[in-house]
């Protein structure tokens, strides 16, 4: 069976919605896909029905006020995702092609305008720098460990902070790291990711870090943790409950949480830092000390370098400036 395949919003000149044009392709999605797509349009449908909108010839005002309204809750890549899926079901239920074009002025300038302001939400998330990280782990490494609860909460927590930021983990991954996805020998620790947001085919991801020579070294901080918890299998990272005793596995906001009590016990105004600063962090840190974009990219799992640059958010100005090689 083949039906056609509409690329994301992300990119507003190659849209779902694109003059109506269409690559014809082999559909393949997987059954998590299969069963997004049918949430959407139920979702698209119920939303039209209680307007008494047509959900398979909306217009552009009609688009651009569900846009408006699903983006109070839901990320960029989740609202093309919906988009795809609702093009997709209009195809399959009637063999049209969407009416409504991101060339239209209306839905285009409302789109950008949802990018525009995500993007800005996502920049509030300020870079951790190396020299922060050091801080923190240093103070850490002092607190007192009077019980198996303290210690391995500093143990844990040391583990999660060196990890993410040497990864460039997003916070929903670095939570869902099993021990059966670590290996570890002398060269470092490989991590694998069964699925990622930049991943939602399922096909994995590898990421190699290097073991470090410093206190910093976050290899040895999962070695010290793995060996202090006796953790075999499930979830790497978890809640430490009454008596040092391990539960559930850690939430994603649990990330956020830590860093920023980390950064105030370590005298470090937390204001505008979150999870995603770790992340930031990495990148920014990384292309400060000359690495290229695309060997940045293979360890934050970038798809696109231009969304890879948004990230890259250098700390002086003077800093990695080519004009002071121009010859003048």
């Amino acid at each position: 069976m083949e039906a056609y395949y509409m690329p994301g919003l992300g990119n507003l000149t190659n849209n779902i919605f694109n003059n109506g044009r269409r690559t014809r392709v082999r559909a393949v999605h997987s059954e998590n896909t299969k069963r997004a797509y049918a949430a959407d349009w139920k979702h698209f449908v119920a939303w039209c029905k209680s307007r008494r909108y047509d959900p398979l010839h909306p217009t552009p005002e009609q688009l651009s006020e569900y846009l408006v309204e699903i983006s109070c809750h839901l990320s960029v890549a989740s609202i093309e995702r919906r988009m795809a899926g609702i093009s997709q079901l209009q195809f399959e239920k009637c063999g049209i092609v969407s009416p409504v074009t991101l060339t239209h002025p209306l839905v285009h300038g409302t789109w950008a305008q949802i990018v525009h302001q995500s993007t800005r939400k996502q920049s509030r998330a300020k870079a951790l720098s190396t020299a922060q990280l050091k801080t923190i782990i240093g103070v850490l490494s002092q607190e007192s460990t009077s019980s198996l609860r303290s210690q391995r909460i500093n143990c844990q927590e040391r583990a999660l902070l060196l990890l993410g930021f040497a990864g460039a983990f997003r916070r929903s991954e670095l939570v869902k790291i099993n021990v059966e996805d670590v290996q570890i020998d002398d060269q470092g620790a490989l991590i694998t990711l069964p699925k990622s947001k930049s991943d939602q085919e399922g096909r994995g991801a590898q990421v190699a870090i290097f073991r470090g020579e410093s206190e910093l070294c976050p290899v040895n901080a999962l070695s010290d943790w793995l060996d202090e918890s006796r953790i075999l299998t499930g979830r790497v990272f978890r809640t430490v409950g009454r008596a040092g005793f391990l539960t559930d596995s850690m939430s994603a906001r649990t990330v956020s949480n830590v860093l920023v009590r980390r950064m105030k016990r370590a005298g470090l105004d937390p204001k505008g830092y979150s999870a995603h600063s770790l992340r930031a962090g990495m990148i920014s840190e990384a292309a400060k000390r000359g690495a290229s974009e695309r060997d940045i990219a293979r360890i934050s799992r970038h798809k696109s370098l231009d969304v890879l640059r948004g990230y890259i958010r250098l700390y002086n100005p003077w800093e990695c400036n080519p004009t002071n090689n121009l010859g003048l």
